[in-house]
């Protein structure tokens, strides 16, 4: 007898070892694909620093990704204004993996699940890639800007909130995986809605044109 769930979970299993396969091969040519945009993406969201080099290197065994700054312009923290010097360079790095590990995950879940019509995959893969694009947008250059602020910023105003502490906090705490299985989710659900969409379209014009 067929058992739908144990079904889709060895999808899962297979999925997922297969996309750690590519992701061993191909990983840091993904990484190293995407960099263009961290770097467009944290120059508009904070320009009081000016990137020096922003890339994959080495650190022991693993792949990371390293940012290095300095100010571009003076920085209020607290009742302290901190201004810029060209000796002062920050360097902050994180794991190229957590660029891969959520991507992985939800690409692994978007596989598996399955589908009650094969119209439903192209839906699944447009809004699957939409969503893909979004966390991956608001994971790693947020959680290198927070590192960054944390070292330009936090030791001089220790006692104010940061929402972008918080947000990378979240993300390093587990928060990344959390959010890559909520979307799966919301992209299977997407999926059969969009998937539904011309079929409905289609009865409503049968039916108007007297075919129903």
């Amino acid at each position: 007898m067929r058992r739908p769930g144990l079904d889709t979970g060895l999808c899962f299993l297979l999925a997922s070892g297969l996309l750690l396969v590519l992701a061993r091969v191909f990983g840091d040519d993904f990484v190293a694909a995407l960099l263009p945009v961290f770097r467009w993406e944290l120059e508009l969201l904070d320009d009081h620093y000016r990137i020096l080099f922003l890339g994959l290197t080495s650190q022991g065994a693993d792949s990371v990704v390293r940012l290095d700054v300095t100010l571009a312009r003076p920085v209020i923290a607290g009742a302290r204004v901190i201004v810029p010097d060209p000796r002062g360079i920050a360097t902050v790095t994180t794991l190229a993996g957590h660029v891969l590990q959520p991507a992985i995950l939800m690409l692994a879940g978007l596989v598996a699940w399955p589908v009650r019509q094969l119209h439903e995959y192209h839906a699944r893969v447009a809004t699957g890639a939409v969503m893909l694009t979004l966390l991956l947008l608001v994971d790693v250059p947020f959680v290198l800007l927070a590192e960054i602020w944390s070292m330009f910023v936090e030791p001089h105003a220790s006692w104010s909130y940061s929402p972008l502490i918080a947000w990378s906090a979240f993300l390093q705490s587990g928060g990344r995986l959390a959010l890559a299985l909520a979307l799966s989710v919301f992209v299977v659900i997407a999926g059969q809605r969009f998937a539904d969409v011309p079929k409905g379209l289609f009865a409503r014009g049968a039916k108007l044109c007297g075919f129903s």
